[in-house]
């Protein structure tokens, strides 16, 4: 189960190199993950907000800022980092992103890319017959990816947190929009490299 299997790695991949997070977030524990922990709340806090911002912290936690389906989280962007002046900069471009990617389609051993494995099985890509990635594999991967950085305990379509159908909707609409249509070609060529 891909829900189950991201629940605790996540934490693994959002924990800067040789550090711990202050404070410490538990690999079966989903309560004190989204808006209310530090590193949580700052991947999903939407772009174009500052998360720094002591006040805009303040409101994601206690809902007084409601995140909508079509503010998407910065965890989406490369680097974490959203250019105003161009939303497709670095958009569905996220390590974070290509790490879930890999532990789900390909093999868990695929994501650490530093040492070599060697399959044991087929990856999961292979048994359904996938060749190339798509629209919705990337962003069945970002849905995952929300889920597991959020707070909630039940994966639902329609959160009260956050909208994971509306997120994905959004997203899709974007991608599929005739006027962007170079823009995502060159990112389903960037995610099949």
């Amino acid at each position: 189960d891909n829900t189950k299997a991201l629940k605790g790695t996540i934490i693994d991949w959002i924990t800067p190199k040789d550090q711990h997070l202050d404070p410490p977030l538990h690999r079966n524990i989903k309560s004190t993950r989204g808006f209310n922990h530090p590193r949580t709340g700052r991947l999903l806090c939407p772009a174009g907000l500052n998360w720094d911002d002591p006040d805009i912290q303040a409101k994601l936690k206690t809902g007084e800022i409601q995140v909508t389906s079509n503010q998407w989280p910065i965890f989406i962007y490369a680097n974490f980092t959203y250019d105003y002046g161009n939303p497709w900069q670095g958009l569905l471009h996220s390590n974070l992103l290509v790490q879930a990617y890999k532990h789900i389609s390909l093999l868990p051993s695929s994501v650490d890319s530093s040492t070599e494995f060697r399959a044991t099985r087929s990856s999961n890509t292979c048994l359904h017959g996938m060749s190339r990635v798509t629209h919705c594999s990337i962003l069945y991967i970002a849905t995952q990816v929300c889920f597991a950085l959020l707070s909630q305990s039940v994966f639902s379509r329609t959160g009260t947190v956050t909208d994971l159908e509306g997120f994905f909707n959004t997203i899709m609409e974007s991608l599929q929009d005739t006027n962007d249509i170079e823009e995502t070609n060159d990112l389903l060529a960037w995610w099949d490299l």
